[in-house]
């Protein structure tokens, strides 16, 4: 059923980022009048309601050299941005500038900075009249409004005009029962670019993202599955600042290919860019 979707709408992928400034020119029109995209790619079957923008950028953070593990959260921001087809926002070196507003280092870039960065850089071309909020488990300052994100607002915000980041925590899952403790080790960001809901059976329901991670090409298609319970622990290692101690709630991830053995991916954030 779900192969159906994906045939009618067809959608384009960009993988390349060989030339930035030629594929940047694929989505920014000559027309300098800028009113955000809605986005209407949605599909009924009988029991199935679909949704997936078509066309969504993806281009991969392994093509910036020397920093390509670390540049996850620049690119899915350059991703989003991209997709708005806003001329205004036309950088010749986007994702590099992009790095600079969230001070991406070795370490990767904060949720926090994140925010702050997606904000900087729009106001910065002139975009003044938007919202950035995130919803999980890491500190975030005043962007953060709740620790669990909100599957039903990710739906309803997908077709309207601005993107959406999902933070991905890899996590060591450890212990049985009352006693399992999830240790997160990194985090990773992605782009939502649509949902499938079965309404006869929540089992098939499925998050679509695009990964800027080198070993995915194309729309991804994630089952979610809610954590009943466990501990939240921080790694050593993970400077991220996590502000949740219990897993309940989020939602724990599959279909990612590149898993580690051992490993566990939960959905631990969101953050929300809308354009008004």
């Amino acid at each position: 059923m779900y192969q159906q979707i994906q045939n009618f709408f067809n959608i384009s992928v960009y993988t390349s980022f060989s030339k930035e400034i030629g594929v940047r020119n694929k989505y920014f029109s000559k027309n300098i009048s800028f009113k955000p995209p809605l986005h209407k790619d949605t599909i009924t079957f009988s029991g199935i309601n679909s949704y997936v923008i078509p066309g969504y950028p993806d281009l991969k953070q392994h093509d910036i050299l020397g920093w390509e593990e670390y540049y996850c959260g620049p690119v899915s921001a350059a991703n989003g941005i991209l997709s708005l087809k806003n001329p205004n926002l036309q950088d010749d070196n986007l994702i590099n500038t992009l790095a600079a507003h969230f001070k991406t280092n070795r370490d990767g870039t904060s949720i926090n900075n994140l925010c702050s960065g997606v904000s900087s850089f729009l106001q910065e071309k002139g975009i003044n009249n938007f919202n950035v909020e995130y919803q999980g488990a890491m500190e975030a300052g005043n962007y953060k409004t709740i620790n669990i994100p909100d599957l039903t607002k990710i739906k309803s915000e997908l077709p309207k005009p601005g993107f959406i980041i999902l933070t991905f925590g890899f996590y060591k899952k450890t212990g049985y029962g009352k006693n399992v403790k999830y240790e997160r080790s990194y985090g990773h960001c992605v782009n939502a670019i649509g949902y499938q809901e079965d309404t006869k059976n929540s089992n098939n329901n499925l998050l679509i993202i695009n990964d800027p991670y080198k070993r995915t090409k194309g729309e991804l298609n994630l089952k979610l599955k809610k954590v009943p319970k466990g501990k939240l622990l921080n790694n050593k290692d993970d400077t991220e600042k996590m502000q949740l101690n219990q897993a309940k709630g989020l939602y724990e991830v599959s279909g990612l290919p590149y898993l580690r053995k051992g490993q566990v991916a939960l959905l631990d954030g969101v953050v929300f860019v809308n354009i008004k």
